[in-house]
């Protein structure tokens, strides 16, 4: 995909762990295991992740999104937001969740390598969550 060089490298199956931190004590206030599938057709961009904690609960979440002008563009009933290629390796998401517009979040999504990535989210109170995933397929 020549339109999208740096967001096409995150197609496939990725599966890692969130840890959601309280970063002023660097407390872990949760921690679970992911697994992300990530495929196009056409302009249209589909992402699922699907969540599992140690004590058994899995929960399902589908991101629907249109590629155009070289972003990624996400209204879905819970969120509204975008991403974009920043630099060779970096994507940059911004989104709102519809329940809560005042509340901005940012996350940045870095390339390690082809198979390893790490993504951060920002969120407005302060905690941060940390992710790290590697490509499986």
């Amino acid at each position: 995909m020549a339109d999208y060089p740096v967001l096409s490298q995150h197609f496939g199956a990725w599966e890692g762990t969130y840890a959601l931190i309280e970063s002023r004590t660097g407390e872990v206030l949760d921690r679970h295991q992911s697994r992300i599938e990530v495929w196009r057709d056409g302009t249209r961009y589909f992402q699922r992740n699907i969540y599992t904690w140690a004590d058994g609960r899995q929960t399902s979440v589908e991101f629907p999104g249109e590629l155009r002008d070289g972003r990624i563009y996400y209204d879905t009933e819970r969120l509204i937001g975008e991403a974009m290629e920043v630099w060779d390796h970096t994507v940059i998401l911004t989104w709102r969740y519809k329940a809560k517009p005042e509340e901005r979040m940012l996350e940045v999504v870095q390339l390690v390598s082809p198979t390893r990535r790490i993504r951060t989210w920002q969120f407005p109170d302060g905690r941060v969550m940390h992710i790290e995933e590697d490509k499986v397929e």
